[in-house]
């Protein structure tokens, strides 16, 4: 994703209260939700968002914080 549509998906999240994140990956952007604490949590994050917004490209990433 481009970091237009990036942040157009990011106010479209946040308006509806979820915590998102913008992380650069290679030559495009991620959008996050989250954090969650467990997979558990994720799956229903997951599930939650693709029922809301139908959006057909989300995916589980585990984050590991920078050292």
């Amino acid at each position: 994703k481009n970091w237009h549509n990036a942040n157009k998906l990011q106010v479209k999240y946040q308006a509806a209260g979820y915590k998102i994140y913008i992380i650069p990956a290679d030559e495009s952007y991620r959008v996050l939700a989250g954090p969650v604490i467990n997979r558990k949590q994720a799956l229903q994050l997951k599930t939650e968002l693709l029922d809301k917004f139908k959006q057909n490209d989300l995916f589980l990433v585990k984050y590991e914080l920078e050292q």
